[in-house]
C-alpha cells in the first residue's frame, strides 16, 4: 500500500501529469499553471485548459476509459497532431502533490509523484470553434 504524506498537510494542492510517446515525438504537459520538472521530464504547464475525466481503478484489469480534453492548443501543436497518428500512442497519468512554488514535493524522501494511468490512445477528436 502507498501512503500519501502529503495528504496529512494543512493544505493539499496537487496537479495531473501526461506523458504522450508516439514513435515521432514525446510530450509531456500538466494542469498546474507553470512548468514542473520531475526525474528529468518537464511538463508544460497548461492549468486550466487541460482536463482530465475521473480515474476507475478496479482491483483487476478492467478496460476502462479515461479522457483527455486539451484547449487552447498553440497553431504548432495542432499542425503536430493533425501530420501524426496519435491513436495507438503510450499515455501516461500521474498525481503529483506540489509545494508553495508549484514543484514536486519531497517528504520523507519520498517525492510526491504517483502512477494513476497508463493505456494507449484508442481515439482522438478535434474540433474548433470560433
Amino acid at each position: 500500500m502507498t501512503t500519501i504524506a502529503a495528504l496529512s498537510g494543512p493544505q493539499i494542492k496537487y496537479a495531473e501529469f501526461v506523458q504522450l510517446v508516439n514513435p515521432s515525438f514525446t510530450d509531456y504537459f500538466c494542469n498546474a499553471p507553470s512548468a514542473v520538472t520531475v526525474n528529468g521530464m518537464t511538463f508544460t504547464g497548461m492549468g486550466v485548459y487541460l482536463g482530465i475525466s475521473e480515474i476507475q481503478q478496479d482491483l483487476k484489469g478492467t478496460s476502462v476509459d479515461m479522457k483527455v480534453n486539451i484547449s487552447g492548443l498553440a497553431p504548432g501543436n495542432v499542425a503536430q497532431i493533425l501530420a501524426t497518428n496519435i491513436k495507438g500512442s503510450t499515455i501516461t497519468v500521474w498525481r503529483g502533490f506540489l509545494d508553495s512554488d508549484n514543484q514536486i514535493q519531497t517528504i520523507g524522501g519520498v517525492q510526491q509523484f504517483f502512477q494513476r494511468y497508463q493505456g494507449i490512445v484508442n481515439n482522438i477528436a478535434i474540433s474548433e470553434e470560433f
